[in-house]
C-alpha cells in the first residue's frame, strides 16, 4: 500500500508540473501574440513609415538591455566591430571619437598612431573626411571611413578651438594595435601599468 501511495503522489506531482509548464508556455505564446499584434498596429497606423525588421531588432535590444547594465544585443556589424576592438588590431589612423553637438569629436588619439604623430588633439572636431562633410555623420560611419587597408591615405579636415580654425591632415593608415592595458618598464625591472 505505501508503494501505491508513493506512485499516486508521484503522478499527482507530474500532473501539476505538466500543467505548470504548459500554462507557462501558453502564457509566453499569448505575450508573443500581443507583440505581433502591436507590431502590426504600428506598421499600419504609425505616422511615419516603419521597417518591421527594425522594430523586431529594437525589441530584441530592449529585451537584452532589460536584463542588466552589461547585457546587450549586437547586430553582425556591431559584433564584428567589437571583435576588432577586443581582438587587438585593425587598419586605421588611431582615433577614438564620439558624437558631440552633431560633430564627430576626437576623444583622444591613440599613442604612436598616425593621428597622434600628426598632432590631432582631444576636442578637435572632424568636419570633413576625404573631402566629404562629416557634420551630422554617425560615429559608426566615421569609423568605417577612417578604417581600412593599411597604406591607404585618409584626409581629415579638423576644426580646432573657439575660432574654429580649419586644419587639413593627410594620414596614412597603419596597423593599429589596441592596448587593453598600457604599461612601462621602470628601473629595476618594475612594470608600471
Amino acid at each position: 500500500m505505501p508503494r501505491i501511495k508513493k506512485m499516486l503522489i508521484f503522478f499527482i506531482l507530474i500532473s501539476f508540473y505538466k500543467v505548470s509548464v504548459f500554462s507557462q508556455t501558453d502564457e509566453t505564446y499569448e505575450k508573443l501574440g500581443i507583440f505581433v499584434d502591436i507590431m502590426e498596429i504600428i506598421n499600419t497606423n504609425y505616422v511615419l513609415a516603419t521597417k518591421p525588421k527594425s522594430l523586431v531588432v529594437n525589441a530584441i535590444k530592449g529585451m537584452a538591455g532589460s536584463l542588466d547594465p552589461f547585457s546587450q544585443y549586437l547586430e553582425e556589424k556591431s559584433y564584428k566591430q567589437m571583435q576588432t576592438e577586443t581582438d587587438g588590431s585593425y587598419g586605421g589612423i588611431g582615433l577614438r571619437i564620439m558624437m558631440k553637438n552633431a560633430n564627430l569629436t576626437v576623444v583622444s588619439p591613440l599613442p604612436g598612431t598616425p593621428a597622434y604623430k600628426a598632432g590631432i588633439l582631444p576636442e578637435d572636431r572632424i568636419i570633413k573626411i576625404n573631402g566629404k562633410s562629416a557634420i551630422g555623420m554617425s560615429t559608426d560611419k566615421g569609423v568605417d571611413i577612417m578604417r581600412g587597408k593599411v597604406g591607404e591615405k585618409v584626409k581629415l579636415t579638423i576644426s580646432r578651438g573657439r575660432d574654429a580654425k580649419e586644419i587639413d591632415f593627410e594620414l596614412v593608415r597603419e596597423k593599429i594595435k589596441i592596448e587593453t592595458v598600457e604599461s612601462t618598464v621602470l628601473d629595476g625591472n618594475v612594470v608600471y601599468s
